[in-house]
């Protein structure tokens, strides 16, 4: 149950933030700082993030380790535990998208929206999802956010979910690049914790 709930929590969880992604609202002295910002965001495109994700609900709560690999034609998430324990993988290519979970034969189908749908009941906007993870919002919706004085969002917030960018931090191999470490979402039952430990590009 603990390791669904793990599972089903983080693909809903980057679903959510990525369906809707807002427009910048703030003092007209940090936009500049925002738009420079978001034109060096733009250029990091194949990467491979690790990390740390918590989930709280008011009925379990739990923690594993993530690795993210982004590449033009090719994405690959795996989550583990303790010691290394595999619990799942996702896979996607132009062609298919495949799903491993620990204890269950892999899934495939002929992309993501369709394998997400047979298995959790939604989708995940994956174009868009590459966007959120770096704070990059997508222009072609329009939704208030918060951003810093060093022109970075801070908070984004739509439907019943908000998201917290609780810390940016210089990963060695982006130069002076402030990138999201530390960030927070929330909704009436669940919070979940992201925590980047390397960030690194391809």
């Amino acid at each position: 149950m603990i390791k669904r709930l793990l599972l089903l929590s983080l693909v809903s969880i980057l679903a959510a933030c990525a369906k809707n992604p807002p427009l910048p609202s703030s003092a007209d002295d940090t936009l500049p700082k925002y738009q420079s910002q978001l034109e060096q965001l733009a250029d990091v495109s194949n990467w491979e993030i690790k990390g740390r994700i918590s989930i709280q609900t008011t009925e379990e709560a739990f923690s594993a380790s993530f690795k993210w690999r982004r590449l033009i034609d090719y994405q690959r998430i795996e989550i583990t535990g303790m010691l290394g324990q595999q619990y799942a993988i996702l896979e996607i290519t132009p062609d298919e998208s495949l799903l491993t979970v620990q204890d269950r034969e892999p899934v495939v189908a002929k992309d993501i929206d369709e394998l997400m749908w047979s298995q959790v009941g939604f989708t995940i906007p994956v174009a868009l999802l590459t966007d959120w993870i770096k704070a990059l919002p997508n222009e072609s919706t329009q939704q208030s956010i918060r951003i810093n004085e060093e022109g970075m969002i801070r908070e984004m917030s739509f439907q019943n979910w908000s998201v917290t960018y609780k810390k940016y931090k210089v990963y060695p191999d982006y130069g002076n690049l402030l990138l999201p470490s530390r960030t927070t979402v929330t909704n009436d039952r669940e919070t979940i914790k992201l925590a980047i430990k390397t960030w690194q590009p391809l």
